[in-house]
């Protein structure tokens, strides 16, 4: 039997094994391509497919002797088993890059509005400041919850923190109800992530804008809003 033949029976062997124990381990099999599902029938092949591809390119990348038969075909069994593994962590890789850099983007975004709330001079001007920042708060906390990789930025959480704490005195002062607006937003997105540490942050936050506000209406919102979320917290968090 000729070395290619023996190549891609090996790799052939070691792609239905791949699926074989994707199956048996409940592991994931081929994802969506453009919204339509691979059909069930045909993972099987395409997962014999890859694997004698597999068998064929890690022979060529690793300039493998081919004299010795038996560690030959071992080798690309080998290399039809892992080739699945390796492609999703290259995924997770990428993803995983992709997103932190979306995050960075993100905070620096959130930094720049910080600072141009801290700018505003004109209520309205200040009111409107607030709102984005309370928005983009909102969002970038969203995707930090989401983020794959198991240690999201420092730059994201100091982000944050800086929004919360950019909201409790600068735009307590400069526009109390829009600030209690936007804190009551970014809670609400705590409690629906269930992050006790952001809530706990808001919660203090709000307590701040009660004590930095000028207007009874605002800080008695405040208070309140301070209120519900340490119930919520105390319930829908433990």
């Amino acid at each position: 039997m000729s070395r290619p033949v023996i190549q891609a029976l090996a790799g052939a062997m070691g792609g239905f094994a791949s699926w074989l124990l994707a199956v048996l381990f409940n592991l994931p099999l081929i994802p969506n391509n453009g919204g339509q599902q691979i059909p069930t029938w045909a993972i099987p092949f395409v997962f014999i497919f890859f694997g004698v591809m597999a068998a064929f390119v890690g022979a060529f990348l690793s300039n493998t002797k081919e004299d010795d038969l038996k560690r030959f075909a071992v080798f690309s069994l080998l290399c039809g088993m892992a080739w699945k593994p390796v492609l999703d962590g290259g995924q997770r890789y990428v993803e995983g890059f992709t997103q932190t850099q979306k995050l960075k983007d993100a905070s620096q975004a959130l930094r720049q509005s910080s600072d141009d709330l801290e700018k505003a001079k004109a209520p309205e001007e200040s009111a409107k400041k607030v709102s984005d920042l309370g928005g983009k708060t909102v969002e970038l906390l969203k995707d930090t919850a989401n983020l794959a990789v198991a240690t999201p930025p420092q730059e994201s959480a100091a982000a944050i923190d800086g929004a919360l704490k950019t909201l409790s005195t600068e735009g307590a002062k400069a526009a109390p109800d829009a600030s209690v607006d936007a804190l009551q937003k970014i809670g609400d997105k705590a409690v629906l992530l269930r992050h006790p540490t952001w809530l706990q942050k808001t919660i203090n936050s709000l307590d701040a804008v009660a004590l930095n506000a000028k207007d009874p209406a605002s800080q008695a919102r405040a208070k309140k809003a301070s209120a519900e979320f340490k119930n919520a917290m105390g319930k829908s968090l433990d």
